[in-house]
């Protein structure tokens, strides 16, 4: 058996993977491959990653259920790790702080962390293939803002009540023709993602599985904070001043929850919707947009000019 690859800095791909685990704190095999071994085999991921985690750069958190089933690790960057990503000098992480962050326990949480990942694995990569628009932020609910504040949205209400609402991510896409930039509130539906296990795991996981969250009420929620959007936004910090308002993508597996929000949407600001198994596997650029009760299929870029 040949030896394990030494990491070197002559081997980006290592350096890529480290930035990537830094930069999203937890990945899947799956995730790995898509975003450093598009155009090679699972076989190639997985021997790299097992190098990575004897040289002490990577651990992983199992979950592994027996017979019953088993779930994906997640891989996560060890403070090893970090410092041999300081030291590639490929990325500029000098000001950067190491991230660590506890895995997911209950198997909902799990599917809901690789939700947020999988669309943002997605939007980079369709962001990639064209050339007018860029990512220029991606903040999920399990980091931190550059001011040290969570991506929590907060107001007071005209008869005094405190409205508090986390989105699953926000993001800011950069028009590099106008430079226009556009803010987004990601929203994963926790009551319709799918979770790949065994029927066995499934069945003796229900009450796990059987969290829900009550999607319409979120949208709404965030619907009425939009009309105190300049108090809401303080907590952000200056990076977020300049935006008016956003709009809100939400990724289910459910056509009826997309029509019923569709149906519960004011004309402004409207809901940007995109239906798990269907429009999110052709990319994190298609979707079907909410105005005034109705659905209509679009892009991501179609969207952003519809003002």
């Amino acid at each position: 058996m040949a030896a394990n690859p030494k990491i070197t800095g002559t081997r980006p791909r290592d350096i890529s993977i480290l930035y990537h685990l830094w930069d999203k704190v937890s990945l899947t095999t799956t995730h790995i491959h898509k975003l450093c071994f598009q155009e090679l085999g699972r076989d190639s991921v997985y021997k790299t990653v097992s190098a990575l985690k004897q040289r002490g750069f990577v651990q992983a958190a199992t979950y592994d259920f027996g017979r019953k089933g088993k779930l994906e690790d997640l891989h996560f960057l060890t403070r090893k790790g970090f410092q041999r990503l300081q030291q590639s000098g490929i990325f500029e992480l000098e000001e950067a702080k190491f991230l660590t962050k506890n895995a997911p326990q209950l198997v909902v949480d799990y599917a809901h962390r690789v939700g947020i990942i999988d669309y943002w694995i997605s939007l980079e990569l369709d962001i990639q293939r064209q050339d007018r628009f860029e990512l220029a932020l991606f903040v999920p609910e399990y980091k931190k803002l550059d001011n040290g504040n969570n991506i929590t949205l907060k107001c007071v209400l005209a008869n005094g009540k405190p409205l508090s609402v986390r989105n699953d991510s926000l993001f800011i896409i950069r028009d590099c023709q106008t430079e226009l930039e556009y803010l987004f509130l990601l929203e994963i539906d926790r009551g319709t993602m799918p979770v790949t296990m065994s029927e066995s795991l499934r069945e003796a996981l229900q009450n796990n599985i059987a969290i829900r969250a009550n999607l319409e009420s979120k949208v709404i929620k965030i619907q009425s904070i939009f009309s105190y959007w300049h108090e809401a936004i303080k907590g952000l910090g200056k990076r977020f001043q300049h935006f008016d308002g956003a709009r809100i993508v939400i990724v289910t597996s459910s056509s009826q929850r997309v029509l019923n929000i569709a149906r519960s949407s004011p004309p402004k600001p409207a809901a940007f919707l995109i239906s798990y198994f269907t429009e999110l596997s052709a990319g994190a650029f298609y979707g079907r947009y909410a105005e005034g009760g109705s659905l209509r299929s679009t892009t991501l870029q179609q969207h952003l000019f519809l003002e």
